[in-house]
């Protein structure tokens, strides 16, 4: 299990092995975390990889579109900040910056370098 601050902005990408799974997000320390599981690589996995994976935070009552998008959870950062935490399927445009299947591409070219 490995740990993974997120900041409190609208998107963000992260570089995660590619068979990493996220469990749990929660308030450490005033810090937005996301704990990912990651299992052990299988021989037949060689080699280890890294994928960029986005993930959309979003705040009570803020209006985005869910579609494409997988909850992970949800934490209480201060007195009245509750940050919920999304993935960003592959293959879904993100309507929050209308990114497209193409710049999907790009930004997977750009970080399997």
């Amino acid at each position: 299990m490995f740990k993974y601050v997120l900041q409190p902005a609208r998107r963000q990408m992260i570089q995660l092995p590619g068979h990493a799974i996220p469990r749990y997000v929660e308030n450490q320390n005033d810090q937005l975390c996301m704990w990912v599981e990651v299992p052990v690589e299988p021989v037949t996995r060689k080699p280890y990889f890294t994928t960029a994976r986005i993930f959309v935070v979003v705040t009570t009552g803020d209006q985005f579109h869910a579609e494409g998008k997988k909850y992970i959870g949800s934490a209480e950062l201060g007195k009245w900040f509750v940050a919920h935490v999304y993935e960003q399927l592959e293959g879904f445009p993100d309507p929050i910056d209308n990114r497209v299947p193409e710049d999907w591409a790009q930004i997977k070219a750009e970080t399997q370098q």
